[in-house]
């Protein structure tokens, strides 16, 4: 729900499917803080690789992009 990240202090953001959900999570970020750049963070978002986030922490005021180093579940299906 795009609407609970505006009670959310620190936000980590992946790569969006269709650009319906970009804009709406975008909608939300500008809503809820004024002091970033919605634009830039757009275009940042577009450009995410494999396993990139983009982190946005409440005391910062720029957005920061981070690189996980492993992915791997432990969860498996029926044997």
């Amino acid at each position: 729900d795009y609407k609970a990240l505006s009670n959310a202090g620190t936000w980590m953001i992946g790569r969006l499917q269709t650009d319906r959900d970009k804009q709406r999570l975008l909608d939300g970020m500008s809503a809820a803080t004024g002091g970033v750049d919605v634009a830039a963070v757009g275009d940042t978002i577009s450009g995410l690789g494999k396993r990139e986030f983009v982190l946005r922490r409440a005391g910062k005021d720029k957005p920061e992009v981070f690189t996980t180093r492993w992915a791997m579940s432990y969860l498996r299906g029926p044997l």
